[in-house]
């Protein structure tokens, strides 16, 4: 998958959009009390030369330390993916959020994906990384990693 400004732009959306509550040391958020859902819908377009172009939705939600995800053609087109995550979040003035998931891919290609979702929040400033391993259950040989660093700077609250 080819890295384009669209996809940094629309990831820091995903992360800036997410709920961000400091709490406590390795502290997860709270569970016993009622808290709504929380929910992302990203649509990225892309317009490739020579080739027919695409749209990437992806669609989040939230509740408490629970993490839903639902993607299409992002490991690959015409590939839905779920998701299903548990957050951790940890720190105050240092924010660190990290969401282990795993993941079913279908479509062209089939397979599971375990993931991690984290970043890491100093006032305006976040450095986050997303990430995947696909298992190709169809092709061992097309199994594949993927990474998606980033800094973030966000000149509003």
């Amino acid at each position: 998958m080819n890295l384009t400004l669209g996809r940094v732009a629309s990831w820091a959306i995903v992360v800036l959009a997410g709920q961000m509550r400091a709490q406590g040391p390795l502290a997860r958020p709270n569970s016993s009390t009622k808290q709504p859902w929380a929910f992302t819908f990203i649509a990225d377009g892309y317009i490739v030369p020579d080739e027919d172009g695409y749209v990437t939705p992806i669609v989040t939600a939230d509740r408490g330390w629970l993490h839903l995800e639902a993607r299409y053609n992002y490991e690959d087109l015409r590939t839905g993916s779920l998701w299903v995550g548990y957050t951790f979040i940890a720190g105050k003035k240092l924010l660190l959020n990290v969401t282990p998931m795993i993941g079913g891919v279908f479509g062209r290609t089939t397979g599971i994906a375990p993931g991690v979702e984290a970043s890491l929040t100093y006032k305006k400033i976040q450095l986050s990384i997303s990430n995947e391993y696909v298992f190709d259950t169809r092709n061992q040989s097309a199994s594949f990693y993927y990474d998606w660093p980033q800094l973030t700077y966000s000149p509003v609250d």
